[in-house]
């Protein structure tokens, strides 16, 4: 064994505590496709979703996984005070896509609803807050494009311990039920300094290029 990359200094210190040699550890934080490196345009990145580039926009990345149905969620958020609108995920469930969709005419132009995409980076890219489950590639791709988060529903064990992270650093907050979650997503999209805090805190977390500095040190040695 050559060596190991750690997701961030704490993991560092953790395995160095565990006994292995501190020069044989490289924090680079976890691999992610180089798109998430790209400095997007988020006017061009809203014209192509035909969203409105200058709208406080909140990104939905959940399908309500663990807080509340889909379609309820939205329901819910849509009520909420503040000129906003939401940009809806649904992946590949058609089902919840077209969920989704039902929600879309009556939402005042304020509801984007998306299935699929393969350009995900551009979607954050138009977002000021995204509400997802705290995995590691997405919190990965968040932190990379300075997308703060609001973490709802994580899975015991490793996502726990990555929201808990994310809190301290100032990068996300916990919702823990959709009480919890409409509360704060309204003090956040009426706070827009706080939710710059947050991106700022951001800075420094996030590693666009882990992927690279992993196969530098793969093939170069570090060089």
């Amino acid at each position: 064994m050559r060596g190991y990359f750690a997701a961030s200094d704490e993991i560092a210190f953790r395995m160095a505590a565990r006994g292995i040699p501190k020069n044989s550890v490289h924090v680079t934080g976890i691999p992610i496709m180089p798109v998430f490196a790209q400095h997007l345009d988020r006017k061009a990145c809203a014209e192509e979703l035909g969203i409105a580039p200058d709208r406080t926009t909140l990104l939905l990345m959940t399908g309500g996984a663990g807080i509340a149905g889909g379609e309820t969620l939205i329901e819910r958020l849509l009520g909420l005070p503040g000129d906003f609108q939401i940009v809806a995920l649904a992946g590949k469930n058609q089902q919840l896509l077209a969920n989704y969709r039902s929600l879309v005419a009556w939402s005042g132009g304020r509801l984007f609803a998306l299935g699929f995409t393969s350009a995900i980076e551009r979607v954050m890219a138009c977002a000021d807050l995204a509400v997802t489950k705290p995995g590691g590639l997405t919190v990965s791709e968040c932190l990379a494009v300075g997308l703060p988060m609001v973490l709802i529903a994580p899975i015991p064990g490793q996502e726990e311990r990555n929201a808990d992270y994310l809190m301290e650093q100032g990068a996300a907050v916990k919702a823990h039920d959709a009480v919890a979650l409409e509360y704060k997503i309204a003090r956040l999209i009426g706070e827009p300094e706080r939710l710059a805090r947050m991106r700022e805190s951001m800075r420094g977390l996030g590693h666009p290029d882990a992927a690279r500095a992993v196969l530098n040190h793969v093939l170069n040695d570090g060089r």
